[in-house]
Protein backbone atom coordinates (compact mmCIF):
# COMPACT_ATOMS: atom_id res chain seq x y z
CA UNK A 1 0.00 0.00 0.00
CA UNK A 2 1.57 3.22 -1.38
CA UNK A 3 2.18 6.32 1.59
CA UNK A 4 -0.92 8.64 -0.04
CA UNK A 5 -3.46 5.32 0.12
CA UNK A 6 -2.60 4.61 3.35
CA UNK A 7 -2.97 8.36 4.78
CA UNK A 8 -6.61 8.46 2.89
CA UNK A 9 -7.32 5.27 4.32
CA UNK A 10 -6.29 6.29 7.89
CA UNK A 11 -8.42 9.51 7.41
CA UNK A 12 -11.43 8.06 6.83
CA UNK A 13 -11.30 5.79 9.59
CA UNK A 14 -10.11 8.72 12.54
CA UNK A 15 -13.37 10.39 10.88
CA UNK A 16 -15.57 7.45 11.01
CA UNK A 17 -14.27 6.56 14.98
CA UNK A 18 -14.73 10.57 15.81
CA UNK A 19 -18.16 10.53 14.89
CA UNK A 20 -18.57 12.96 11.98
CA UNK A 21 -21.58 13.42 10.15
CA UNK A 22 -21.76 11.07 7.14
CA UNK A 23 -23.53 13.33 4.38
CA UNK A 24 -22.91 17.23 5.64
CA UNK A 25 -25.37 19.68 3.31
CA UNK A 26 -24.13 20.70 -0.15
CA UNK A 27 -23.31 23.69 1.23
CA UNK A 28 -21.58 22.94 4.25
CA UNK A 29 -17.97 24.34 4.58
CA UNK A 30 -15.02 23.86 6.89
CA UNK A 31 -12.83 26.61 8.00
CA UNK A 32 -8.88 25.02 8.57
CA UNK A 33 -5.19 25.91 9.44
CA UNK A 34 -2.09 23.98 8.44
CA UNK A 35 1.09 23.39 6.76
CA UNK A 36 1.66 22.33 3.30
CA UNK A 37 4.05 19.04 3.10
CA UNK A 38 3.49 17.97 -0.70
CA UNK A 39 1.64 19.80 -3.83
CA UNK A 40 0.89 17.38 -6.84
CA UNK A 41 -0.15 19.97 -9.68
CA UNK A 42 -0.48 17.44 -11.67
CA UNK A 43 -3.32 15.80 -10.12
CA UNK A 44 -4.52 19.19 -8.73
CA UNK A 45 -4.43 17.72 -5.29
CA UNK A 46 -2.52 19.23 -2.08
CA UNK A 47 -1.11 17.20 1.02
CA UNK A 48 -1.81 19.10 4.20
CA UNK A 49 -0.49 18.73 7.90
CA UNK A 50 -3.86 20.34 9.03
CA UNK A 51 -4.65 21.22 12.78
CA UNK A 52 -7.83 19.85 14.43
CA UNK A 53 -10.97 21.06 12.16
CA UNK A 54 -13.56 22.03 15.05
CA UNK A 55 -17.39 19.53 13.98
CA UNK A 56 -15.04 17.89 11.64
CA UNK A 57 -11.92 15.52 12.37
CA UNK A 58 -8.44 16.09 14.66
CA UNK A 59 -5.14 17.00 13.35
CA UNK A 60 -3.39 14.91 10.49
CA UNK A 61 -2.10 14.91 7.44
CA UNK A 62 -3.87 14.17 4.08
CA UNK A 63 -4.58 15.05 0.97
CA UNK A 64 -7.30 17.49 -0.97
CA UNK A 65 -8.11 17.76 -3.92
CA UNK A 66 -8.18 21.72 -4.89
CA UNK A 67 -11.44 22.94 -6.73
CA UNK A 68 -9.14 25.51 -9.49
CA UNK A 69 -5.32 24.85 -9.56
CA UNK A 70 -4.99 28.54 -9.73
CA UNK A 71 -5.22 28.41 -6.08
CA UNK A 72 -1.61 27.18 -6.08
CA UNK A 73 -0.25 30.49 -6.79
CA UNK A 74 2.43 31.81 -4.47
CA UNK A 75 2.09 28.66 -2.40
CA UNK A 76 5.16 26.06 -1.58
CA UNK A 77 5.85 23.15 0.50
CA UNK A 78 6.50 24.19 3.75
CA UNK A 79 3.95 27.47 3.91
CA UNK A 80 1.67 27.26 6.57
CA UNK A 81 -1.91 27.83 5.61
CA UNK A 82 -5.52 28.64 6.25
CA UNK A 83 -7.92 27.34 4.31
CA UNK A 84 -11.87 26.22 3.72
CA UNK A 85 -12.69 22.78 2.58
CA UNK A 86 -16.23 21.27 1.60
CA UNK A 87 -17.22 17.93 0.95
CA UNK A 88 -18.72 16.03 -2.30
CA UNK A 89 -21.54 13.92 -2.48
CA UNK A 90 -18.72 10.93 -2.53
CA UNK A 91 -17.32 12.08 0.72
CA UNK A 92 -13.85 13.94 -1.28
CA UNK A 93 -12.81 16.93 0.61
CA UNK A 94 -12.12 19.73 -1.80
CA UNK A 95 -10.00 23.37 -1.05
CA UNK A 96 -12.44 25.78 -1.82
CA UNK A 97 -10.09 28.61 -0.85
CA UNK A 98 -6.20 29.17 0.78
CA UNK A 99 -3.91 31.56 1.50
CA UNK A 100 -0.98 31.78 3.40
CA UNK A 101 -1.11 32.54 7.09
Amino acid sequence: MDRRTFLTITALGLLAACGAEAQPGPSRRWDATGRITEIRRERSSITIAHDPIEGLMPAMTMPFAVEDVALFEGLGVGDRVAFTISREAGGRYVIRSIRRA
